[in-house]
Formats: structure tokens, sequence, C-alpha cells
């Protein structure tokens, strides 16, 4: 078992394309924690590492760039909202 913890910063810069659709230039800012478990073994004679991580995160942060779901006919847009403040989980297996 190895414990895990990480902070994770995306920015998205729109070019003119999605400047003419309303969409702002943003940020997001992920916090995450959780364990990996995995172990090594040998299949024939070929050595296997299999892990399994599960992860607890929140984006504590989100600015602009969110999600268009519609454009009224004076071409201002309807943003969806964002996931800021939720905590969710995630399974990763190799």
């Amino acid at each position: 078992m190895e414990p895990t913890a990480g902070l994770i910063e995306t920015r998205s810069i729109w070019n003119g394309a999605g400047q003419a659709l309303d969409l702002a230039d943003g940020n997001d800012l992920r916090i995450q924690a959780g364990s990996r478990f995995g172990n090594t073994f040998e299949w024939g004679r070929t050595p296997v590492e299999a892990t399994l991580t599960l992860l607890a995160y929140d984006h504590v942060s989100i600015t602009g760039g969110t999600l268009l779901v519609a454009t009224s006919g004076l071409g201002t847009g309807i943003v969806a909202p964002t996931d800021e403040g939720k905590v969710f989980g995630h399974v990763i297996s190799s």
C-alpha cells in the first residue's frame, strides 16, 4: 500500500474561435488523496506488476472556460454548472 496526495492546476486558454463563442480563459485547481495498492508476480516467465489506485478528489476552484450548452439569438452563451466544491471518487487499475 502506498498513500498518495496531489494538487493539479489546469489553465485553459481559448483561441479566437473559442472566444467568438463567448468562452473565457479559465483555471481549474484540483486536490486529490488516496492510496495505491499493488503486487508483482510472474506469469509464466513474464514479470507482471498489477496496481489499483483509489482516489478522492475535489475541484476546489474553477474559473472561466465552462461548457457552452446553448446560444441565444443575441449571441450570449448559457454555460453548464461546474463540479466546483463536489467530492468525487476515481478508480484506476493497471
